[in-house]
């Protein structure tokens, strides 16, 4: 490619191509090939795991009737919009076009990218908002407002969640905004560079309406999920210390689950956010008034980062949870990796103080039993004794054969 080449005469003056080309790019000077190939690499790799990792979430929580709650349904409607996200916004379209060093398709197929960008980036994050507020309601106002999601509410709160995220992206149909190439020209987005008043309204409803308010409710949620907790950590400590196996949803023992979840939900919003930040404050600064000063890489960049927003989803259920973990061991064993090791934890039973001492036989548990009762107390009641040796008797025989005995394993594992 050659030196100081413009983007203008790297399409050879196209008519279909200027048609939606921002003239600010015109005399802009073409990248090196090898940026090129850096981030068809890059874009490739990013989109395929996007895709394989979303693809696991979604099998596991589907097949998996524990796990198909209707709460949860919203975990497989965020993985859903993230492997379309890195199916049609990252390989093969992008890849293709970095490799080829130019975008090599019409006005309608710009069209599509910069739209599906839109509706799945914006349902990714109203998934999260969605989240945020059944976090805080199941968590904040457990007592006060009864929030029972079946899966009839569930459907049609994903349905609203799609509708919602599908509007701003449909305005360029009915001539409000437009999309336009962006960065290197491999990918189309938003024309957030043109200040006409169309674009600016266009843009002004996707910044807001589509990020930053639902972004807003997302802070509200977890900010008052961490203030409650933290407002609530003494009581919470003496739930956790009880020795008790009954806990009614009304109990912070019970809200130790929901709190448990909203930290993985907190970790996604996290991530999610960090992913689009650069590429929110690029789009801001336009709006400000600063387009001038944007060049090829200082919009590509960001939306490179952007990409990674879709493959956050399967890694952090991997390492915060040991459930989702231990069912995809089970339905696929070559995950076998991510299983954490099996630790046997001691409890207050007598079950588990029989577990953790070497096997005795009943013979010679009753005599060591016999002969501190002897010594201790030598009033104790004889039948009283000997419905205690039969219990013991009864629990060596049943440590012996764990196969007989009732106790769930689980009971015993972290």
């Amino acid at each position: 490619m050659g030196v100081n080449l413009t983007f203008l005469l790297h399409y050879g003056m196209q008519k279909d191509v200027l048609d939606f080309m921002v003239p600010q790019w015109y005399n802009q000077t073409v990248p090196d090939p090898m940026y090129f190939y850096f981030v068809g690499v890059y874009v490739t790799v990013i989109g395929l795991v996007g895709v394989i990792g979303n693809l696991f979430v979604i099998v596991i929580f589907s097949c998996v009737k524990s796990l198909r709650t209707p709460k949860n349904m919203l975990a497989i409607n965020l993985a859903i919009s993230d492997l379309a996200f890195s199916a049609v916004n990252g390989f093969p379209v992008k890849s293709i076009a970095s490799f080829n060093q130019r975008w090599g398709w019409s006005k309608f197929m710009c069209d599509f990218y910069g739209y599906t960008s839109g509706l799945f980036g914006f349902a990714s994050l109203t998934t999260m908002m969605m989240i945020s507020v059944e976090r805080y309601c199941a968590i904040v106002w457990y007592d006060e407002i009864s929030l029972q999601l079946d899966r009839r509410k569930i459907y049609i709160l994903i349905l609203c969640i799609w509708i919602w995220s599908s509007i701003w992206p449909f305005a360029p149909a009915v001539g409000i905004g437009r999309f336009v190439l962006e960065g290197f020209h491999t990918s189309c987005t938003f024309d957030y560079i043109s200040n006409d008043w169309p674009n600016l309204f266009f843009n002004g409803g996707l910044y807001v309406f589509g990020f930053a308010c639902p972004v807003m409710v997302i802070v509200f949620c977890y900010f008052q999920i961490v203030r409650f907790v933290r407002k609530n950590e003494r009581e919470m400590v003496k739930i956790n210390k009880k020795e008790t196996v009954t806990t009614n949803k009304h109990t912070p023992g019970y809200r130790k689950v929901d709190i448990e979840a909203a930290k993985s939900a907190t970790i996604l919003v996290a991530l999610f956010l960090m992913s689009w930040s650069p590429y929110a404050i690029v789009c801001g600064t336009t709006l400000l008034g600063f387009q001038k000063e944007l060049n090829p890489f200082l919009t590509e960049l960001p939306g490179l980062f952007a990409k990674n927003s879709a493959i956050y989803n399967p890694f952090v259920y991997i390492i915060k949870s040991s459930g989702f973990r231990r069912k995809l061991w089970q339905r696929f064993s070559f995950f076998r990796w991510c299983l954490p090791k099996r630790k046997i934890r001691r409890t207050v039973t007598l079950m588990s103080k029989i577990t953790m001492e070497p096997l005795k036989t009943a013979t010679d548990y009753l005599r060591t039993r016999h002969s501190s009762f002897s010594r201790s107390d030598s009033s104790t009641p004889s039948s009283c004794s000997q419905k205690s040796s039969a219990d013991e008797i009864k629990l060596v025989r049943m440590e012996s054969d764990p196969q007989k005995t009732n106790i769930p394993t689980s009971s015993f594992i972290d």
